[in-house]
């Protein structure tokens, strides 16, 4: 850092302090509203959200490997890669993908956590209750263990029920987003742009002068298609259920308007709108008017939610809906979830899994409904006597199997038969890391499930690493990153322990067709692997007659000849300053403005028939 940086980053930090110290003796936390933090949090302090933070930088630290590799933590292996691989669930709602993965997360949590800590309370506020009357309102019980615990818990539902090999602690963000909504949503919206502000901030004072130049950008997926929109959606639902379950114990009720308005400006700016699927091929599509439905049935659901009353549904002095037993209300809620599910999942295949999820979601939705009927007050089975609160809950709870439901079955899987491609791997421990182009994927291949015309049979291509016994089968690097690179590091491991691997891609551009390459593999303590060759290329250029193909084979680059369908011959591409003569012609490497160029030649008429490939 330059003497100007240091200067800017300085001024930011004076002025932060300087703010600090003119808030606090124009507001005196001393007064109003210091009495009131003292009045729902321990010493005013939101202990719980601090170590929440403090668990979530030390998995990254210590169990990603980060202290000791801060822009490149081992993520492999923490995915939530299969029901059958716990290390993965069990850390993926905690762990992140880099730097500014964990520190975007845990900006949003240092804004949100508070708000939601000072809406349940260290020190209880429900009518009669009495601090240190039981563990549940030990107010030291509250802030270091209940509140970290309930953290835990989210992220461990988020890692479960999330679609796919999904990765960071966002999943509980928005679960801080949706409990945080219902009682203070002008306060949660807030929060929302302050955390932009402390984004913004902090990238002064990492980068206080940023230098850019225009340049190509490596090929890459849609904005939209990063978003891992089911999971966050389902951290919001939980957030939601355990807000209300609070807010129905307490009197008052928020504004619809706000309530509405807020759950809206969240949703789209969160990016919940962007529903789409991968169809396989680097091709995504985006349902932009069916995320954009969903939003605001979100906002709708979340609304009526956060305002329903006791009121009895159905008014009159005798219900038109008879008392249900326990039994009963279990059978209808198997009815209404196995419904939704099978509906959601579609027939055919999945249906018998789809019946199985049914069965698992009902019975967790029945001991959910009744812990949140009773904490709210009722003292009553649900569906007791229909109230609008009840129906409330019941679409809440909907809208979470709804969610998790789709994700049991494409997270039971493993590794399929046939797992590694053809040509020579590198072994890492337990990894195997391979490339191939147009192999069937062996984890989503395993169940066949066909919606709206898509389907999740697909190929891939690209770097591919495998571990069996992790239940790991992900294709890592695409050949267009490669391509743009030309060289990329994987990062592998598992807790304590890391290891990496260089993937190398070297290329020949026939003129006016396509590059011939191959791939190799670099472990190490491991003999460096050719893994992979393209098809050749002819280049467009012929000379009396003959035309020119670049041949890539078994980690060396050839030249061919041919004249109409006959072979000529081939020779190996010569090294810079170099010649090679075949099929009657003389073949030359040259540099042309820094790029290796190879030169056919005959009789005095020379053509550039190939050029290295270029990588940034």
């Amino acid at each position: 850092m330059n003497l100007l940086s240091a200067g800017l980053v300085a001024a930011v930090v004076v002025l932060i302090a300087l703010s600090a110290v003119a808030i606090i003796r124009a507001d005196r936390p001393g007064g109003a509203w210091g009495r009131r933090l003292r009045s729902r949090l321990l010493l005013g302090v939101p202990w719980g959200t601090i170590v929440s933070v403090l668990f979530v930088l030390a998995v990254y630290l210590f169990v990603q490997r980060g202290y000791w590799h801060w822009t490149d933590p081992v993520t492999i292996p923490f995915r939530s890669w299969s029901y059958l691989y716990p290390t993965g669930w069990l850390t993926s709602g905690f762990a992140h993908a880099g730097p500014g993965h964990l520190r975007g997360n845990l900006q949003a949590t240092i804004v949100l956590a508070p708000i939601v800590e000072y809406a349940w309370g260290h020190l209880p506020q429900e009518r009669g209750s009495q601090s240190f009357a039981s563990w549940r309102t030990n107010p030291w019980l509250r802030a270091f263990v209940l509140f970290p615990a309930a953290v835990l818990g989210v992220g461990l539902l988020t890692s479960l029920f999330a679609l796919g090999p999904v990765i960071g602690f966002s999943g509980v963000v928005f679960a801080f987003a949706g409990f945080a909504l219902v009682h203070y949503p002008v306060a949660t919206i807030v929060a929302l742009l302050v955390s932009s502000v402390i984004s913004t901030v902090v990238s002064s004072l990492v980068d206080p002068i940023v230098t850019a130049t225009v340049s190509a950008s490596p090929p890459s997926a849609p904005s939209w298609a990063g978003i891992a929109i089911q999971g966050h959606a389902l951290g919001l639902f939980l957030g939601l259920v355990l807000g209300l379950a609070v807010l129905y114990r307490r009197e008052g009720r928020p504004s619809a308007a706000r309530v509405w308005l807020a759950a809206l400006v969240f949703a789209v700016v969160q990016g919940l709108w962007a529903v789409y699927w991968f169809r396989g091929g680097g091709t995504y599509v985006l349902y932009r008017g069916v995320g954009v439905a969903l939003v605001l049935l979100l906002a709708l659901l979340v609304t009526l939610a956060a305002v329903a009353s006791e009121r009895p549904l159905i008014s009159g002095e005798r219900s038109l809906i008879d008392p249900l037993s326990p039994l009963q209300t279990a059978l209808s809620l198997a009815l209404i979830v196995g419904l939704a599910l099978v509906a959601y999942l579609g027939l055919g295949p999945p249906f018998v899994g789809s019946a199985s999820v049914a069965v698992v979601i009902t019975v967790a939705l029945r001991i959910l409904y009744t812990v949140v009927v009773r904490i709210a007050g009722s003292g009553r089975w649900a569906f007791g006597g229909i109230t609008r609160r009840h129906v409330a809950i019941t679409a809440v709870l909907l809208g979470v199997a709804l969610l998790a439901g789709p994700a049991v079955v494409p997270n039971l899987v493993t590794v399929g038969d046939d797992a590694v491609p053809e040509g020579e791997t590198v072994t890492v421990e337990d990894y195997t890391i391979a490339y191939g182009e147009e192999v069937p994927n062996r984890m989503v291949s395993a169940i066949d499930i066909s919606a709206f015309g898509e389907t999740t049979q697909i190929n891939t291509s690209g770097v591919i690493v495998i571990n069996e016994d992790r239940h790991i089968w992900a294709r890592q690097v695409s050949p267009q990153q490669l391509a743009y690179s030309g060289a990329v590091r994987l990062r592998l491991g598992g807790v304590g322990w890391s290891e990496s691997v260089v993937v190398r891609r070297e290329g020949w551009t026939a003129v006016g067709n396509g590059t011939a390459y191959q791939v190799w593999l670099d472990a190490e303590d491991t003999p460096t692997q050719h893994a992979f060759d393209s098809a050749p290329q002819t280049a467009t250029p012929s000379i009396d007659g003959r035309t020119v193909t670049v041949v890539p084979d078994d980690g060396e680059f050839y030249l061919g000849v041919e004249r109409g369908n006959e072979s000529l011959g081939r020779t190996a591409l010569p090294e810079v300053g170099e010649t090679e003569s075949v099929g009657r012609l003389l073949f030359s490497t040259e540099r042309r403005d820094g790029r290796a160029v190879v030169v056919a030649e005959r009789g005095g008429t020379s053509v550039a028939v190939a050029r290295h490939e270029q990588y940034r």
